[in-house]
């Protein structure tokens, strides 16, 4: 009984710390698990600021890209933008390879109007990501178009497509 009456403690703490918002003091230094948790529950109350950036600081804080890659989906699909973008940086700077990363990176980007990083982050995926480059602008025009970022796109696809193709002689 006490066992269990000390878990319950714990939990009231951890849901505390996610009731009281990011930057609260029952959050910080918390277990990477426990971020988990605050961000699980956040993401149940639709409290999508929190659930991303708990899951980032667990990223963070344990290098697992899996927690990365949770914090980036739970971004994109609720419109956090800014935050993906932060998320897919440091993401990519503990896992350079990454290409869903650099996918994450570059959408968010473009639907940040940030058209230079989008160019770039799309060119490199072009260049290492699909077998062809025909390929790969058949890919980038199928997900470009599910964007509420139109014009960007637009930009993005024009600059790409006025580049020199990357064929070996």
């Amino acid at each position: 009984p006490a066992a269990s009456f000390g878990a319950v403690l714990a939990a009231v703490a951890v849901l505390a710390g996610c009731v009281a918002g990011p930057g609260a003091t029952g959050a910080r230094g918390a277990d990477p698990r426990e971020r988990m948790l605050v961000a699980e529950t956040a993401l149940d109350r639709g409290q999508y600021p929190l659930a991303v950036e708990e899951y980032r600081l667990a990223a963070a804080a344990t290098g697992d890209a899996r927690l990365a890659e949770r914090a980036a989906r739970v971004a994109f699909d609720h419109r956090q933008d800014a935050a993906l973008a932060r998320v897919a940086r440091e993401w990519l700077a503990r896992e350079p390879g990454s290409e869903v990363a650099r996918r994450f990176l570059a959408v968010a980007a473009l639907k940040l109007d940030r058209v230079d990083e989008a160019e770039a982050e799309f060119a490199r995926l072009l260049a290492d990501a699909y077998a062809s480059p025909a390929e790969g602008f058949g890919a980038l025009v199928q997900s470009l178009a599910d964007l509420d970022a139109d014009t960007a796109s637009a930009r993005v696809m024009a600059r790409l497509a006025a580049r020199p193709p990357q064929v070996p002689e």
